[in-house]
C-alpha cells in the first residue's frame, strides 16, 4: 500500500483551518504539499495526512471491486445430477447433487494480473412442482454417503404426484480478489450461477416379485 502524507507550512498555498478565540483548537493545514517539511513539529499545528492508497503490488488506485470488474473471471462449471437418473418414485426421495468447492481463477483485473477466489455459500433448488429450497451444501450421491437408495438427504426431495418435472438450481458464490499474491480482498455482491436444468419423470411405485430378499434391494419396491 502506497501512502503519502501531505501538509502545508505557514505562508504556503494551502488554506489553514480556523482557530477559536481561546486558542485551544490546533491550527490545521489543508491541501498540503510536503509533509516532510516538518509542519507537524510546530506547536499548535496538525499535519493532516491525506492517504493515497493503491492496490497492493500495483500502481492502480484502490477502490471497491464489484462483480462487474470480475466479469471475465468465471467459476468452474458444476455438474448437476439426480438419483435415480432421470426418474423418481412418487412419495420417495429423489436425490439431487451439484458439488462445488472453493477454487481460484487467474486472469486480468483492472489491467493487472490477478486472481479471483470463488467460494460457494449456498445452493438454490427449484424442484419443478412448486417447491423451492436453499441449502448450504451441494449434496452427495447415496453411494458416497454410504446409504441405501431412496434415503433422505440434505438435498433430496419427495414428489407427491406423478408427472414430468423440470428441476433447476443455482450456486451462490462469494468472490475475493488479490494482486500478486497479496492478501485477499472482498468483491462487492454475490455471484449466482445457474445450473443446467434436469427433466424428471415421476411414477407411482408398484409391488414387484424379486429373486432376492427385500433386504438386498429397495424395500419400498418389494
Amino acid at each position: 500500500m502506497n501512502v503519502r502524507a501531505e501538509a502545508t507550512l505557514p505562508g504556503g498555498q494551502g488554506e489553514p483551518g480556523t482557530e477559536d478565540s481561546d486558542g485551544d483548537e490546533p491550527f490545521v493545514y489543508r491541501d498540503a504539499n510536503d509533509c516532510s517539511s516538518g509542519a507537524d513539529a510546530i506547536p499548535g499545528v496538525i499535519c493532516r495526512n491525506d492517504l493515497l492508497v493503491n492496490f497492493a503490488g500495483t500502481d492502480i488506485p484502490s477502490r471497491p471491486i464489484t462483480l462487474a470488474d470480475i466479469a471475465t473471471f468465471r467459476p468452474s462449471a458444476t455438474e448437476f445430477t439426480s438419483e435415480p437418473a432421470g426418474w423418481a418414485v412418487r412419495g420417495l426421495p429423489a436425490n439431487f447433487v451439484a458439488p462445488a468447492s472453493q477454487h481460484t481463477v487467474a486472469g486480468t483485473l483492472l489491467g493487472a494480473p490477478a486472481e479471483v477466489r470463488f467460494t460457494p455459500t449456498s445452493w438454490r433448488w427449484d424442484y419443478g412442482d412448486g417447491t423451492t429450497r436453499t441449502t448450504t451444501t451441494g449434496g452427495a450421491t447415496w453411494q458416497a454417503l454410504g446409504v441405501p437408495r431412496f434415503t433422505p438427504t440434505a438435498t433430496a426431495h419427495s414428489y407427491t404426484s406423478k408427472g414430468s418435472f423440470t428441476v433447476t438450481g443455482a450456486v451462490v458464490y462469494r468472490a475475493e480478489y488479490r494482486f500478486g499474491g497479496s492478501a485477499w480482498g472482498p468483491v462487492v455482491g454475490e455471484l449466482v450461477i445457474d445450473l443446467p436444468s434436469r427433466d424428471l419423470i415421476v411414477s407411482a411405485a408398484s409391488t414387484v416379485l424379486v429373486a432376492e430378499r427385500c433386504g438386498t434391494v429397495a424395500a419400498s419396491l418389494c
